[in-house]
């Protein structure tokens, strides 16, 4: 009785320490994450895994709709010309790999308010 008492109690005071770390070491993430946006920051989202979810997206219904529609055929020359012009400023090709690169472990968006000038 008195052994399973004394594991009983290590097995609690085990799990309270790992649930205790675990949770320190997601704030942190936070923490880190949150030191990138201005103090003035109103509100952000986060998405981590972008690569899965943008291969899911692609091989969506609405994505092949999109594409193929009219609004989009008039839209990717201007795209196009968007990206021509950003690889000849920066000297990255502007490819989906290269996005993914960059971005396809995480992205975040900060909601800002406006600039008021003093």
């Amino acid at each position: 009785m008195k052994k399973t008492l004394v594991i009983i109690l290590a097995i609690i005071v085990l799990g309270g320490v790992g649930a205790a770390l675990f949770l320190k070491v997601r704030k942190v993430e936070v923490e880190v994450l949150e030191s990138f946006f201005p103090e003035e920051t109103i509100a952000y989202i986060s998405q981590k895994g972008i690569a899965g979810s943008w291969d899911k997206f692609k091989a969506s219904g609405f994505w092949k709709e999109l594409i193929s529609s009219e609004g989009w055929r008039e839209l990717e020359p201007k795209l196009r010309e968007l990206q021509g012009e950003f690889e000849a400023k920066c000297g990255i090709p502007l490819t989906e790999e290269n996005i993914m690169e960059l971005f396809g472990q995480e992205v975040a968006l900060a909601l800002l308010p406006p600039r008021r000038e003093i």
